[in-house]
């Protein structure tokens, strides 16, 4: 494996088509000088694209070298050829994977590094494994088709993405710190689904074994769709479900469909928010908290806010993880203050003591790059 390795390197080494991705790969990073911090995550797909079209280009190299009775000397079965051409494929786009951890790090350096190795490993995963389906497809078409799938997740970043959650490979960019494990389960059976795929139609499989096979693919293709239909039901059953208490200072917590933690996290962040109110004599008169997880995304154009008040009690309907982060993530000041009526200059007062005092460490973040970078 590894002398095939080095061939393979010596042969992209002197492709135009290895210096021309590597160029782009540098010239996209430096793109990071020219975006505001708050707009380089709408770059992050194109690291996708780099990492897909980098491996369409090392799978076409057989072909396009005539190296491809080379390769099935090597007498592997056609599994053995996928890992190792995946492998192979890891390897060589690791430059974008470090380069975008680079970018990443710069717009949550308060993230943990583990979290955004493993999110990025997830867009690495998913983007060799699509690469190696829409191989099966001629190269032309297979660029275009690369282009337009990663076009379509630039468009659709941000909110809109959840409603694609179970296809998203880019959707933990936007709350690395609480990453959706639904959603990384779900890329993962999509991409042993986009290798199995690959290998049926690709490898040159006797008939028997061809059949085997595909039933395998059946079954992992079963597995991956298996995962949004365990969903839905949880959501009914969710639905059916009493609610949890909690209780923070003198405010009632009920939730369910979220973590005991996350309940509690959202009880201290209001009640610092009753704090800075009261201390300007204004009495939000808010006595209970009510959270429900939503398993789907709301329809109107008002997806940013997940607040609503009704007489004493103060209704939280998450439908992403992105809104249990205060910092980059869910801007709660902003709609708290709202649902307050709070005077513009005295909300902006309340702002700033809430993240100069951060109580409970929730805006550290914004603590540390200074007030109203978010909330304006």
């Amino acid at each position: 494996m590894i002398r095939l390795w080095f061939l393979k390197l010596k042969v992209l080494w002197r492709s135009e088509h290895i210096w021309a991705f590597y160029m782009g790969l540098f010239i996209l990073y430096l793109s990071k000088f020219v975006f505001f911090i708050d707009e380089l995550p709408v770059t992050i797909p194109l690291y996708g694209l780099f990492m897909s079209t980098m491996t369409l280009v090392i799978l076409n190299s057989p072909k396009r070298y005539h190296m491809v009775h080379m390769i099935r000397l090597t007498n592997w079965n056609p599994i053995r050829r996928t890992l190792q051409s995946w492998l192979f494929s890891f390897f060589c786009t690791l430059p974008a994977s470090t380069l975008l951890f680079f970018t990443v790090h710069e717009i949550f350096k308060d993230t943990p590094v583990y979290l955004l190795v493993f999110v990025i490993f997830g867009l690495s995963y998913f983007a060799i494994s699509f690469a190696f389906v829409i191989s099966l497809l001629p190269f032309k078409m297979a660029i275009l088709c690369s282009v337009s799938v990663y076009m379509l997740l630039t468009l659709m970043h941000g909110y809109k993405l959840e409603s694609v959650r179970y296809v998203a490979p880019t959707l933990n960019f936007m709350y690395p710190d609480y990453p959706d494990m639904i959603n990384m389960l779900s890329i993962f059976f999509l991409g042993i689904l986009m290798l199995a795929i690959y290998c049926w139609r690709g490898g040159d499989w006797p008939r028997r074994q061809k059949k085997i096979l595909l039933f395998i693919l059946m079954i992992i293709a079963s597995t991956y769709i298996a995962v949004p239909l365990g969903q839905i039901w949880n959501g009914r059953h969710l639905a059916n479900q009493p609610y949890q208490k909690v209780q923070v200072n003198n405010i009632v917590v009920q939730y369910k469909g979220i973590p005991h933690t996350i309940a509690t996290r959202y009880g201290q962040v209001v009640s610092d928010i009753f704090d800075e109110l009261n201390e300007h004599k204004i009495n939000p008169n808010i006595t209970q908290i009510i959270i429900t997880r939503l398993d789907h995304v709301p329809k109107g154009t008002q997806l940013e806010h997940i607040l609503k008040l009704e007489e004493k009690t103060l209704y939280i309907e998450p439908y992403s993880n992105k809104f249990y982060e205060f910092n980059y993530g869910y801007n709660i000041i902003r709609d708290m203050l709202e649902l307050s009526e709070t005077d513009h200059q005295i909300g902006l007062q309340i702002t700033q003591s809430l993240i100069s005092k951060n109580k409970h460490h929730f805006f550290d973040s914004l603590q540390r790059r200074g007030l109203n970078e978010t909330y304006e």
